[in-house]
């Protein structure tokens, strides 16, 4: 007998499906159909780059937060267009971000080549770029198999075990059970697998630092691996991250009990939040695309000659969110206000009834409203 196999009894490479909750299971036939449509958005180029951008960004932000980064948002964002100045002291934390991003893109650049198959080696290689170039002490070796007697956040597996259950992990992951038939089983298996892989290499954990990181790199191969677009690969270490305090309290709640599918449910409702959040982001920018459509065929310049004061006016109502008092009209905006100085008074009673007639404002008793654009 193993030694883990009396001291981590839980390290049994066994789930029993049937086990888990309907409720669960539906979960996971909603994060297949939402997957799917977010993968699918018709959005346009540049909204495509920007969503993928900020996702990355935030993804990558989560995961470094849960192991103690205290960088924030704005930081990321500057780091990524080569701004960010931080002390010396805190310089560290911008390479822990910029060592995420670098083995999330290797990571995709990887599962793009076609080289999906997992192994011991390309989580070693996870934690060895997620911990490169960083001050750890003598007893960290980045890449490699924690030592014996290495003290860790986690009360790993014995030392001496890792090597072999790492090599169980992967064949376990890689076998039949997530490798379904029919095909539309794929993606929730495919969710279960990447969910238990996080959770036992954090029962496992295998290296002297930076597990948690490596967990969730490993997650978001399996979720490349599958098919889905990283810009939906990545909500899962964004989820998680909101609900970080619940995160920390069930690797060992479900050590306790021998029992993941604790893990896996929250894993799931976490990743399901996320995505109708992200789905909810993608229908406002096509909103405002149809918006910005219909903005530009009911005002054509060529057409009408106010066309242009008279846009300015229906966005800065909408923007307003409430009814305006026809004299303070012009100073919602300096736009407006530079428009409308020059003329005569009754020019904005005019634009008001033109787009009172065309049914994009209503006249109340506090003032003009838009009555479209803005929900």
């Amino acid at each position: 007998m193993r030694t883990y196999e009396q001291t981590h009894p839980w390290l049994s490479f066994r789930v029993d499906l049937r086990k888990l909750p309907p409720p669960v299971w539906l979960l996971l036939g909603r994060a297949a159909a939402l997957s799917e449509r977010l993968g699918n958005a018709p959005l346009t180029p540049s909204e495509t780059e920007r969503t993928d951008l900020l996702i990355l960004a935030e993804a990558v932000l989560a995961s470094a937060a849960m192991d103690g980064n205290t960088m924030k948002p704005r930081d990321v964002e500057e780091h990524l267009a080569g701004t960010l100045k931080l002390p010396a002291a805190q310089q560290y934390l911008q390479i822990e971000v910029d060592n995420l991003l670098k083995a999330t893109r290797w990571t995709q650049d990887r599962i793009q080549a076609g080289d999906t198959q997992l192994t011991p080696w390309a989580i070693q290689m996870f934690n060895a770029q997620v911990l490169k170039s960083l001050p750890w002490d003598d007893q960290v070796h980045p890449g490699e198999w924690r030592l014996p007697g290495q003290v860790t956040a986690v009360q790993g597996a014995p030392a001496e075990d890792v090597p072999l259950l790492m090599e169980r992990l992967c064949d376990w992951l890689n076998g039949p059970l997530f490798d379904p038939e029919p095909s539309e089983e794929r993606i929730p298996m495919t969710l279960l697998q990447a969910a238990l892989a996080h959770l036992y290499l954090i029962w496992i954990n295998p290296f002297g630092e930076g597990n948690g990181r490596t967990a969730r790199l490993l997650e978001h191969q399996l979720l490349l691996a599958s098919g889905l677009p990283p810009r939906t690969a990545l909500l899962p270490t964004i989820g998680l991250d909101r609900i970080r305090s619940t995160y920390g309290r069930l690797f060992g709640q479900c050590a306790r009990t021998n029992d993941p599918l604790p893990f896996i449910g929250h894993w799931v409702r976490a990743f399901v939040d996320e995505l109708e959040l992200r789905w909810r982001q993608v229908e406002e920018l096509q909103r405002q695309a149809a918006w910005a459509a219909h903005l530009d065929a009911s005002f054509d310049p060529s057409t009408t000659r106010n066309a242009a004061r008279q846009r300015q006016l229906l966005q800065d109502l909408v923007a307003a969110r409430r009814p305006v008092a026809p004299t303070q009209i012009p100073r919602l905006s300096a736009a407006l206000a530079e428009l409308y100085a020059p003329l005569h008074p009754k020019t904005l009673q005019r634009d008001l009834e033109a787009l009172t007639v065309k049914g994009f404002l209503t006249k109340t008793a506090s003032g003009m409203q838009a009555l479209v654009g803005a929900r």
